[in-house]
């Protein structure tokens, strides 16, 4: 099996706003939230400012906010149907690991932490990660493997913010630490 390239980051919604809107226009970009979705008509993000859930981790936890990232020149990805065992069905958006990266985004959780973001890919989608994760994180410090976003920095140095790196519930020896 194939291993992915991963770029980790910290940031607030602030800290994620012009990264997100050079990229969008720059790399012709759209998104899909990762989740199954209840009906077949399933929102497209031409423009991740129109996610309201932008910069907020609602459970604490690195896996909040997913999204499949696709460029636009490769068209919208297809949909399949998952019958659930209680007799609904289900859809998923087809993750097409040769034309898609995986965003988690990063984002405050109850005024207490912040919570990792990663941008990830697989070997055929390389040729796109490096340049969008470049410019994502234009601007922010790099400690360790991390980028960090100047207010999640600021937040996280003066006002005692945890770095969270797996979930709020992990013990704090899993947190990135500044020095």
């Amino acid at each position: 099996m194939p291993t992915g390239k991963r770029k980790s980051f910290f940031a607030t919604k602030n800290d994620l706003l012009p990264g997100l809107e050079n990229i969008t226009k720059k790399f012709g970009l759209f998104y899909v939230e990762g989740i199954l979705h209840d009906t077949l008509n399933i929102r497209c993000y031409e423009d991740m400012l129109d996610y309201e859930g932008l910069g907020i981790s609602k459970y604490g936890s690195h896996l909040d906010n997913y999204f499949h990232v696709y460029e636009r020149r490769n068209g919208r990805p297809s949909v399949r149907a998952i019958p659930q065992h209680t007799g609904d069905t289900k859809y998923d958006v087809s993750h097409n690991e040769s034309h898609s990266l995986s965003l988690f985004l990063s984002g405050v959780y109850r005024d207490i932490c912040i919570v990792e973001g990663s941008l990830q890919a697989l070997p055929p989608s390389y040729k796109l990660i490096g340049p969008v994760a470049r410019e994502l994180t234009r601007g922010f410090k790099k400690v360790r493997n991390y980028a960090i976003g100047p207010e999640a920095y600021d937040l996280a140095k003066t006002h005692g913010y945890r770095l969270v790196t797996i979930q709020v519930g992990s013990p704090t020896e899993y947190d990135l630490k500044l020095e």
